[in-house]
Order: structure tokens, then C-alpha cells, then sequence
């Protein structure tokens, strides 16, 4: 399986809120969106965009995988969005955690072109808050 690296469906992030506690919770929102620049739309007549998190030891998510829904036309070039919720530890040891994932879809470049399976590894910053311990 080919990598992309957002050329042909670049992703953009938020998490609100953009720190958390020991304790907290917060929503991760990707949306993905195909670069029209480059000619790239979506293929509705394979498998649904999917997107994985794997949260770190402590770290709990309320799914592994989200699935975007699709439209019935055979190609479209709307932004796609999933979200997930993360809870953070009782404890936390660090100023930011980094929570790494990937996305999988099908996607298509050139009115005519060729569709093929993609897949495009992503890392989110997620800001700590509250106690952290000092070192020692």
C-alpha cells in the first residue's frame, strides 16, 4: 500500500479543548478534504474513508477506528470529517502527548484517472495541563 503524504488528501486537526488535566476529556476532529489542485476526489464506490488512533499507555479513546460516511455519487470531492474522544490519565507526566494514528482511503487524481488505496500516517499534539511531576 502507497503512502500519501496529504498531497492528494491533505487532513487538518483540532482538539477541543486544546489542553487537558489529569482526568479530562477532549474531542479530536480531523477533517480531510481532497486537493482539488491536484485534481483529487474521492472513489464512493469503494470502501469508506477509516481513521485509527492508537492512545498511549493511560490514554483511553472511545474507538480505535472512526468511518466517514459517503455520499451515492460514484466520485465526490466534499471534506470529510471523524471525530474521537480522548480521556487522559488520573496522572499525567508529561507537558504534551503525541497520539499517533493513520487514515485509509480511496482516492482518485484526474477527471479519468486512477483510483488507488491510500494510506497517511498522522501524529496529534494534545497539550497537558495541571500537575506535572518535577524532576528529579
Amino acid at each position: 500500500m502507497r503512502r500519501d503524504p496529504g498531497r492528494l488528501i491533505p487532513i487538518d486537526w483540532a482538539v477541543v479543548p486544546p489542553a487537558v488535566g489529569p482526568g479530562d476529556v477532549t474531542r479530536v476532529h480531523l477533517l480531510l478534504r481532497p486537493n482539488t489542485e491536484r485534481d483529487g476526489h474521492w472513489n464512493n464506490e469503494a470502501e469508506p474513508l477509516r481513521v485509527w488512533l492508537d492512545a498511549p499507555p493511560g490514554w483511553k479513546v472511545d474507538r480505535r477506528e472512526a468511518r466517514a460516511p459517503q455520499p451515492p455519487a460514484a466520485v465526490s470531492t466534499e471534506p470529510r470529517e471523524v471525530q474521537f474522544e480522548l480521556k487522559a490519565p488520573p496522572t499525567l507526566e508529561a507537558q504534551a502527548v503525541e497520539i499517533p494514528g493513520y487514515a485509509l482511503y480511496y482516492v482518485c487524481q484526474e477527471a479519468d484517472g486512477v483510483c488507488l488505496f491510500r494510506r497517511q500516517d498522522l501524529v496529534l499534539a494534545v497539550a497537558v495541563t495541571g500537575p506535572v511531576p518535577s524532576p528529579e
